[in-house]
């Protein structure tokens, strides 16, 4: 392994300066200038407008960007570094609004002004996916059952076709498919009427350029583009360099790396069937860090990890095959309690051992019977929001998720729709993955029910060596149930070792930030503050605290 150290460390600045104008444009009206104004605490907000589509210079409609940002707090002032935290459809202004802008701008030593936006569809972007009148109407939809984000299936399904009742199991799961499609067909169908025509141009190739205007806007055309981007927003940073002139950019890090191939140049239906391999190697981490951890797991008692994961699955299957009563009231969508729930905890907790636990207090007392804990944390909420107020709040854009990775896959092959043989396939062999999760992409898969995009990137991944003056980096967390290691092997090898440095922490979760490690803070502040990244091309780092420790 090759420890950080300062002294073998290769300097490269980020601030080079550059010499390049704002696009010209016929119709569009470009701003001269960003107003900002105040909106809470060291946060200020603007709205600023892009054209649908790049690449038509008289198109005059208009996306309105809501634009936030946390000022540097620190000098020399080093300009501004742009964040994305995924999704896709997360919100970068809620990420300022909730307190995350000084955790963001402690990456580069509080020197920079930290700029988010709701990109197109999101949040406070407009137009937006809309898909319901209200935030009742939402609420309604999902409290009846009729979507949801797991499928009803039991434990070891995927991976042991002949358990117990394995035929009904199928037959079920087929049943499952063929009610969820006609209801997504009639949902996207209604969020395409709603949101209009702007659905076609939600894709990241336009996204990458509504960044590189902000940039310029913001900071001034000859100032470089530095970029953080987790999750999904690894898509963009991995774009960055083929859609715009590289001599724009300065720092860039991408942390839990999103296999671009596979977003991209894959149809959604195959693409959601490979991607959660190492969903079961969180739940083995699980339950190992919960049996070394008796104090903070309440299910450590069991005495082994395999009886740590053997009890997940019989809470699980326990749901499946005798689901729960639980009493009926206005904030619940029914009388009993599915497996879909208990996976869907599965779901949210893989993604942060903050939550283990919590996740682990949940299991024991379903064991035990009690399901008050799981009914309260995964059905639907309209959070500190009246039942009388929701009518008057607008629906979430939850669902611009499938609109941007939809405008961004590759259509599905064939004149016609995938057949539900076909869909059921493909959900066998995410479930051979991860049989406790493997169905968690299952809402992204029906891109053939979404309008044709108008904004998809068609070229290629890679980089030529030396291509860039500030290589990239590139984190990824040892395990990590969304974004396997993998990834960000393939994105090192399609940038090339002269172009890119990978730093590998040894987390259990969906991005670095989410497992804080001094050895990897201390990499990415060099990185934003002095333009330093290591010389060996890979490092790896070691998280502060395992999981279910105190200080977790």
């Amino acid at each position: 392994m090759a420890p950080f150290n300062l002294s073998t460390l290769a300097i490269l600045l980020c601030a080079s300066s550059l010499a390049s104008a704002l696009p010209a444009r016929n119709s569009f009206a470009f701003q001269s200038s960003v107003q900002w104004y105040q909106c809470g605490g060291n946060i200020e907000c603007s709205n600023i407008s892009v054209p649908f589509d790049w690449s038509v210079e008289n198109d005059s409609r208009q996306f309105i960007l809501a634009v936030a940002r946390y000022k540097a707090t620190a000098q020399p002032h080093l300009g501004s570094l742009f964040f994305n935290p995924g999704g896709p459809s997360e919100s970068g202004n809620y990420y300022l609004y909730t307190e995350e802008g000084q955790a963001l701008s402690a990456l580069g030593g509080g020197h920079y002004d930290i700029i988010t936006w709701d990109p197109r569809g999101v949040n406070m972007t407009v137009p937006r996916v809309s898909c319901f009148d209200s935030a009742l109407d939402e609420y309604e939809f999902y409290r009846g059952g009729l979507l949801t984000s797991m499928l009803d299936l039991p434990a070891n399904f995927g991976a042991n076709v002949s358990i117990a009742n394995s035929n009904d199991v199928h037959s079920d799961l087929k049943t499952q498919i063929i009610r969820k499609r006609s209801t997504i067909s009639a949902l996207f169908g209604r969020c395409a009427d709603k949101t209009g025509e702007a659905v076609s141009y939600m894709g990241t190739l336009n996204v990458v350029k509504d960044l590189d205007y902000l940039s310029r806007l913001i900071d001034g055309p000859d100032s470089p583009l530095n970029y953080y981007g987790v999750s999904y927003g690894t898509v963009i940073g991995q774009l960055l360099p083929k859609v715009l002139d590289p001599s724009r950019l300065g720092c860039i890090a991408i942390d839990g790396v999103a296999d671009i191939s596979r977003w991209m140049a894959t149809p959604q239906i195959k693409a959601t069937s490979t991607g959660a391999s190492d969903f079961t190697a969180v739940y083995s981490a699980f339950a190992k860090f919960c049996v070394e951890s008796p104090d903070n797991c309440a299910l450590a008692s069991l005495g082994t990890p395999a009886k740590v994961f053997a009890a997940i699955e019989t809470f699980i299957n326990n749901l499946y095959f005798s689901p729960a009563p639980y009493p009926y009231d206005v904030t619940t969508s029914g009388m009993t309690v599915p497996a879909q729930l208990g996976r869907d905890l599965l779901r949210r907790v893989a993604y942060s051992p903050a939550q283990w636990p919590l996740a682990s207090q949940v299991i024991a007392a379903g064991l035990a019977g009690n399901y008050t804990s799981l009914v309260e944390l995964i059905q639907p909420s309209l959070g500190s929001v009246s039942l009388g107020e929701a009518s008057k709040v607008p629906d979430s854009t939850n669902w611009a998720i499938a609109a941007i990775a939809c405008a961004d896959s590759l259509q599905y092959p064939g004149p016609t729709s995938p057949s539900i043989a076909t869909l059921t396939q493909y959900m066998l062999e995410a479930l051979k993955q991860s049989p406790l999760t493997g169905d968690m992409w299952f809402h992204m898969q029906w891109c053939d029910l979404w309008p044709p995009s108008k904004s998809r990137y068609n070229g290629n991944y890679t980089l030529a060596p030396n291509t860039l003056k500030t290589p990239f980096l590139i984190l990824n967390n040892e395990i990590d149930p969304a974004t396997p290691l993998r990834n960000a092997q393939v994105a090192l090898d399609n940038f090339g070792t002269s172009n890119a440095r990978l730093i590998v922490q040894n987390g259990t979760s969906h991005i670095t930030f989410t497992q804080p490690s001094n050895c990897t803070l201390a990499i990415m502040a060099s990185y934003f503050v002095s333009g330093v990244v290591p010389s060996n091309t890979t490092t790896f780092c070691s998280i502060n605290s395992a999981p279910f420790s105190s200080s977790t």
